[in-house]
């Protein structure tokens, strides 16, 4: 009965995801609720998420983000990458490789909030319609987020519930076997193929002229100057962690120290950086991941995943869970399917006796992977609107990319990790 229960409580939770009655944030952290008050897993059980040291340094990578953004350097970047001479299809590489590189160092969701207005006023001064460019920022960013530990939210999580599980977590550049591939894959895909495919939107340019100051140009000036420095110590930072001298969650709070030290960020932008819709929801999904593994449903699905390893062996059983994982993703939210289908993952991985990361990784990478539609992934539902879309636009762009991931991320884990 309790698993019953707890199927038709997820059921629920994926419809309301679906339709995007309500926030995503809102409806997980209900349904965590649901299960605290029906006794399916305790308090300790439910909010051991909001201590997992994965969400803390989320949150400090919101603000040490928000420094980097403070410093203009961003935009400074994608000025220079964005010089148009005629071709459209280098101009289009150009961004994407710009936009991947820096989501590699910094959290992809912040990235693309930022260059979406600066992207589409620059498309629309310049001729070139922003729904052309618009999806290639989006997916820019989320082949680039796989490359690094924390280029993206999903890889964090993923990581803190192995190591929440009794095993090593994921060094900092692991990722980097899949990532690396993968982006230069996406890169191939939309300079040959995607482009084709990108929609001609029409609307109306209602942009506001944007005023500089001196003052303000100045201040950019002394910004651009002394993040010259913090770069610098941001820049060791990420070797110590990559060489695994410093755990990245002390590296993340020395960070945050310098740029409150430096007053390239004030307290009060600190704690206003942090998206705690964010921190709730990825909080709120692995208290869930936990009450779908005590359940026993994580058990119940695991014997039809053990009967598909039976007939077609370790490639089969890893193909079938990327294409869950991406299902749901595509269907619902990224965080979530990667936190209901890690319990799943870890305990295929222990019953089949390979090690835990190979699909701790394809998880991880599935979740992230999102391509076919704009609910799926943050970054797409950032551009929705701004770039004009259609949900089949995504569909249309997408559906290739997402086969030659699965292709590729399967194949590399299949070779590295089993």
């Amino acid at each position: 009965m309790e698993i019953f229960y707890v199927t038709l409580v997820l059921a629920g939770m994926f419809t309301i995801l679906i339709k995007q009655w309500f926030p995503p944030d809102l409806t997980l952290f209900s349904v965590l609720s649901i299960f605290v008050l029906s006794n399916v897993i305790s308090v300790d059980e439910a909010f051991q998420g909001f201590a997992n040291k994965s969400v803390i340094t989320i949150a400090l990578l919101f603000i040490i983000s928000k420094g980097l953004f403070n410093s203009g350097m961003l935009h400074h970047i994608i000025e220079k990458v964005l010089k148009y001479n005629g071709n459209f299809p280098w101009l289009l590489l150009k961004m994407m490789i710009s936009v991947s590189i820096l989501s590699a160092f910094i959290n992809n969701t912040p990235i693309v909030s930022t260059l979406t207005p600066l992207v589409r006023n620059w498309g629309l001064s310049n001729g070139i319609n922003p729904s052309k460019l618009l999806i290639p920022l989006s997916y820019a960013a989320i082949l680039g987020g796989t490359i690094t530990l924390y280029g993206t939210s999903t890889n964090l999580m993923v990581d803190g519930l192995l190591q929440q599980s009794g095993h090593p977590g994921f060094t900092i550049l692991e990722f980097s076997y899949l990532g690396i591939p993968l982006t230069l894959v996406g890169l191939i895909y939309m300079y040959l193929i995607g482009r084709h495919l990108l929609p001609h939107r029409s609307y109306k340019d209602n942009r506001t002229p944007m005023k500089k100051s001196a003052n303000s140009e100045n201040m950019q000036i002394n910004h651009f100057r002394n993040n010259k420095i913090l770069l610098f110590v941001l820049l060791v930072m990420f070797t110590l962690v990559a060489v695994q001298l410093i755990s990245i969650i002390k590296a993340a709070i020395i960070a945050v120290l310098i740029l409150l030290a430096t007053k390239s960020i004030s307290p009060a932008e600190a704690r206003k950086s942090i998206d705690w819709s964010v921190i709730i929801l990825i909080s709120s999904a692995i208290g869930i991941g936990s009450a779908i593994e005590k359940s026993g449903v994580t058990q119940t699905i695991l014997i039809a995943i053990l009967y598909i390893n039976d007939r077609v062996g370790l490639l089969g059983t890893a193909i079938t869970i990327y294409l869950v994982t991406m299902i749901l993703t595509e269907i619902s939210h990224n965080i979530a399917a990667a936190a209901m289908m890690f319990p799943l993952g870890h305990s295929v991985a222990l019953e089949i006796g390979i090690d835990p990361k190979m699909f701790a990784m394809l998880i991880a990478i599935s979740a992230s992977c999102s391509f076919i539609t704009p609910i799926g992934y943050q970054t797409n539902l950032i551009i929705y609107g701004p770039g004009g879309y259609r949900f089949t636009d995504y569909l249309k762009v997408g559906f290739l990319l997402s086969i030659f991931c699965l292709i590729c991320t399967v194949s590399l884990t299949f070779l590295i990790w089993r």
